[in-house]
């Protein structure tokens, strides 16, 4: 019997933070399985700075960035697909059915897209384009989403394209639970606005739903979900969760009080997910699951920021370096990162500044 593999790209989550939940939720799925796993630590081989978007081609590629050479979001990828590909485009053109969903500098979509049993590209991608064609609608939705809130949730809803995604509601997968959920969040956000914040995650449980009706449709033999959810949640609350781990604490006790519970509330939706997809396997038994982070996360310094420098008009910047309109385009990054690319000599970026004041990333 040939393996199917479904690969859970769980960005950034380190074995600290699986310990902590596992230890404090021992009746999760993820506690009760974990025993019965594989488990493997390993250091990255990348060199000089180390940030997702250059550990996940590493993992997809099997080469280190010195090879790869990908050090950025929506950079050029064309010659490195065909020097080092991805283990979906090698597997996809060698006959595996194989399912891509929002993995890491899997935008633009390839030219043969519509070869995948489905093919959703990350959230950095420039446009909706998806396959199959009916999920567009969604992942219309989830950029616009992600756009609007970069930084800070935003506390509205893009209504044009959250309108045209539940006209798709059938087709796409949700589950009257994610319904209620949702409904709870909406109502749980006029008591306490601070929860907002959890949209993020919401975004990911939208996503999950719709990866799932994917797979119990294609049955794929190599897939592939990427969710930032956790790291999302540990970027901006570490401090909360651990704030042992810092010998200077300049963080106020109700911000703790506050946040403390917000890495748990992600990782327990992570636990619903792999409850889900243990189901799916125990119902196809050739299916084994994989789940990944790529590098972790730990404490730096718990430090209120009272500045950050960011550049506000890009047009007076390439202005400065006398470049004119025509020769740059604005392309999506993750915050506050800004990606440019020059229409004529390749890629340029620039990048203004915040630091998180309680996580750093480590092999």
């Amino acid at each position: 019997m040939m393996r199917k593999i479904i690969l859970f790209e769980l960005n950034e989550v380190p074995w600290r933070v699986v310990k902590y939940y596992c230890d404090k939720n021992p009746d999760s799925t993820f506690a009760k399985i974990l025993p019965q796993c594989f488990k493997y630590e390993t250091v990255t081989p990348d060199q000089g700075h180390l940030s997702p978007w250059i550990t996940w081609p590493t993992l997809h590629r099997g080469v280190d960035n010195t090879k790869h050479g990908i050090g950025d979001l929506n950079q050029d990828l064309e010659q490195v697909n065909k020097d080092y590909p991805p283990i979906w485009q090698i597997l996809q053109k060698n006959g595996i059915k194989t399912g891509v969903f929002g993995s890491m500098h899997s935008s633009p979509v390839p030219s043969d897209f519509r070869k995948y049993v489905f093919y959703v590209p990350d959230a950095f991608a420039v446009d909706k384009t998806a396959h199959p064609e009916y999920i567009e609608p969604f992942q219309d939705f989830n950029l616009s989403m992600s756009r609007e809130s970069a930084r800070n949730v935003s506390g509205g809803i893009n209504m044009k394209t959250g309108s045209q995604m539940l006209m798709k509601v059938p087709q796409l997968g949700f589950k009257m639970n994610t319904f209620f959920d949702l409904g709870k969040q909406l109502l749980d956000e006029r008591k306490r606005p601070w929860v907002r914040t959890r949209r993020r995650t919401y975004q990911v449980v939208l996503a999950f739903d719709v990866f799932m009706k994917q797979m119990r449709k294609s049955k794929p033999q190599f897939v592939t979900f990427f969710s930032n959810h956790v790291a999302s949640s540990m970027h901006r609350y570490w401090a909360a969760t651990f704030p042992g781990d810092y010998k200077q604490f300049d963080i106020g006790k109700d911000w703790v009080d506050t946040y403390k519970n917000e890495i748990d509330f992600t990782m327990n939706k992570f636990d619903k997910f792999f409850s889900e997809m243990v189901a799916f396997a125990n119902e196809n038994p050739d299916y084994k699951i994989v789940v990944a982070s790529s590098m972790g996360q730990a404490s730096t310094v718990a430090e209120l920021l009272d500045s950050q420098l960011l550049m506000g008009n890009e047009a007076k910047f390439f202005e400065f370096l006398k470049m004119d309109a025509s020769q740059w385009k604005h392309v999506p990054s993750m915050f506050p990162i800004q990606c440019y690319h020059h229409t004529r000599k390749g890629r340029i970026f620039c990048q203004s500044t915040e630091t998180y004041f309680h996580c750093r990333t480590a092999a």
